[in-house]
């Protein structure tokens, strides 16, 4: 049996970024990022502590 979960997939422009803060200070906190639509917002799951 298998497990098969939907998936939505996008792209954009990262225009900036959020600073971290607590524990994260001094590192990226999250990415600014406009869609081809014009739709502005923060991206900020799926980063690792490297980025």
């Amino acid at each position: 049996m298998w497990k098969i979960k939907p998936l939505s997939d996008a792209e954009a422009t990262v225009t900036g970024h959020v600073p971290g803060r607590g524990r994260y200070a001094g590192m990226t906190g999250a990415l600014r990022v406009r869609s081809a639509e014009g739709l502005e917002f923060r991206l900020a799951s799926g980063m690792t502590d490297a980025v």
